[in-house]
C-alpha cells in the first residue's frame, strides 16, 4: 500500500510536466535520461520549493522520507512494521 502511495505521488508530481504513467513508461524506453530527469524533478522540486519558502520542517520531512524510501524501499518499511508489531506483542 505504501509503495502504491509513494509511486502514485511521484508520478502525480511528474505529471505536472504533462506526463502520465503511460507517457513516462514510453519515454523511459525511448529516452531514459529525460524520464529520469522528470522523476528527479518530481521528487526534488517540492523539497526545493519548501526550503525556498522557509518550510524547513516540511522540506526535511520530504527529504527524509525520500531518502528512506530509496535506501530500504517500501518492502523494508512493511518489514519494519511487522517487527514493530512483533516486539510490542512479545514485550507485553
Amino acid at each position: 500500500m505504501l509503495a502504491i502511495s509513494f509511486f502514485s505521488s511521484t508520478i502525480a508530481m511528474a505529471s505536472g510536466a504533462g506526463c502520465g504513467v503511460y507517457d513516462l513508461a514510453a519515454l523511459a524506453i525511448d529516452d531514459p535520461g529525460a524520464a529520469g530527469s522528470i522523476l528527479w524533478h518530481g521528487i526534488a522540486d517540492p523539497i526545493t520549493n519548501d526550503w525556498s519558502n522557509g518550510n524547513y520542517g516540511s522540506a526535511s520531512g520530504r527529504a527524509g522520507t525520500e531518502a528512506l524510501m530509496a535506501v530500504i524501499g517500501p518492502k523494508g518499511l512493511n518489514r519494519l512494521g511487522v517487527v514493530g508489531k512483533a516486539t510490542s506483542v512479545w514485550g507485553s
